[in-house]
């Protein structure tokens, strides 16, 4: 195979690498075929904090030693970006060549060929072929770091969302369900008011799912390039058996920037169940007020909705004791109305623990 058809099928493989999990892996088991070589490791260290150890992706996990020993040698501090460059480790047994990149100022690469140091030595066009995916290698950087922080940014919007107790729907213009976050799942699972039917979403009864599905096909409709939030149909489904219903937000689908049009219309539905009461730990309460322990486990009882009177029968106390223990918990949050209290209590992490 030549050496272009060769550059073509690395270059191929690694940007279909990037979309893998684990990531990289297809294209380290392809170099290692082209390259003839034993091992193919990519070692990623961050520029900005070159004492911290560096994240090394290899073939094989037997190699974490040779490659720890490596990079404690110090010879990749002096390497030139995007020259390759050979080096031995006969004590190891092996001989090596490395390839440094860098995809941005925060983060550099090296992608190390391995072989072992009695074998033939790399040739001038093992040397060539590696070092013309510098490039390549360089632009697979920036696009491994680019979905690193959009996974890290979906983490976190996903944590906040998880512990806040809402769920969440992306459906279509028709109502047909696209994605879903696990409450959303489990509410829909409940047939609480809304449902799963053939895919699509649907109300307890048909007039309630007319006026769901126009909503969002409304909202679908209004989706622009950049986030519209001030765009939005709140519902009440109403539930058997409940007083209160479920409560419904829709809003227009994601920004489509930098498209210029969407090329599916989305809605947004953000689902609550009114009735949840969420959890606040005595010990978080303590924590993040300085409470006392009796103080917290009042606090907490009051926070899920119980009465003075509720909250001090399960507790074992007498009144004059949680009224008194209720006194302590106001000076240390600043309110001075329970109504205010289970308001700060509620708006708190501590319902996010």
């Amino acid at each position: 195979m030549s050496d272009n058809l060769n550059r073509e099928v690395l270059c191929n493989a690694l940007y279909d690498s990037l979309s893998e999990i684990p990531m990289w892996e297809s294209f380290l088991q392809r170099a290692r075929s082209i390259f003839q070589c034993d091992h193919v490791s990519l070692i990623l260290a961050p520029s900005l904090a070159p004492h911290n150890a560096p994240v090394c992706v290899t073939d094989d996990d037997m190699m974490a030693e040779p490659l720890d020993r490596f990079w404690q040698s110090g010879f990749c501090a002096d390497l030139r970006d995007g020259k390759v460059a050979p080096y031995a480790m006969p004590e190891d047994g092996w001989r090596m060549l490395i390839l440094p990149v860098s995809g941005n100022q925060a983060l550099t690469a090296h992608l190390a060929l391995w072989r072992k140091y009695d074998a033939a030595p790399f040739s001038d066009e093992d040397e060539a072929l590696l070092n013309s995916l510098a490039q390549p290698l360089e632009q697979g950087m920036r696009v491994y770091e680019r979905i690193v922080e959009l996974e890290r940014r979906q983490m976190l919007s996903n944590a906040a969302i998880e512990t806040s107790g809402i769920g969440v729907i992306l459906a279509d213009s028709d109502g047909k369900i696209l994605l879903t976050n696990p409450i959303a799942d489990a509410l829909l699972a409940a047939g609480d008011g809304l449902h799963r039917a053939h895919g699509k979403l649907k109300a307890s009864s048909a007039a309630e799912t007319t006026r769901l599905i126009s909503e969002i096909r409304q909202r679908a409709s209004e989706q622009s390039a950049h986030s519209n939030w001030d765009r939005y149909s709140p519902i009440a489904i109403k539930r058997d058996g409940q007083v209160l219903p479920l409560t419904v937000i829709v809003r227009p689908g994601p920004p489509f920037y930098p498209l210029k049009r969407p090329l599916h219309r989305t809605a947004i539905l953000v689902l609550r169940d009114p009735n949840r009461q969420p959890m606040i730990p005595a010990t978080t309460l303590a924590s993040l007020f300085g409470l006392t322990p009796a103080e917290a486990t009042l606090a907490s009882a009051l926070g899920r909705g119980a009465s003075l009177e509720e909250a001090a029968a399960a507790i074992g106390v007498s009144r004059h004791t949680v009224r008194s223990q209720l006194q302590g918990i106001f000076l240390k949050t600043g309110t001075n109305r329970q109504g205010e209290l289970v308001r700060i209590l509620l708006s708190s992490a501590a319902v996010s623990s």
